[in-house]
């Protein structure tokens, strides 16, 4: 997983949005590396999204409180429109 994400930040993207739709348990390894991605690419002036996390994926984003440091979007469309800014709430973003 380290190396998709380190390759994704290499091309210097400004949102990187990542669909958890699929991902039904994320361990602190897997944290790790959002926080990593996340960090390096807030260095280069760019963001991570996160999108529609299942249940219970959504349930540990909550206990450890990530949306205060990466935005989580109910789909992508929401996350490419108010990550971008362009939404009517494109400074705060929602769980699902």
């Amino acid at each position: 997983m380290a190396e998709v994400f380190d390759a994704e930040v290499a091309k210097r993207p400004r949102l990187l949005v990542v669909d958890l739709s699929a991902l039904r348990f994320i361990d602190s390894s897997a944290l790790r590396v959002l926080m990593r991605t996340h960090r390096s690419l807030n260095r280069d002036g760019g963001t991570l999204a996160l999108v529609s996390p299942s249940p219970r994926v959504a349930r540990i984003l909550d206990l450890i409180d990530i949306a205060h440091v990466i935005p989580v979007y109910a789909n992508v469309t929401e996350a490419t429109t108010r990550a971008a800014g362009t939404g009517p709430e494109a400074a705060s973003p929602g769980t699902s």
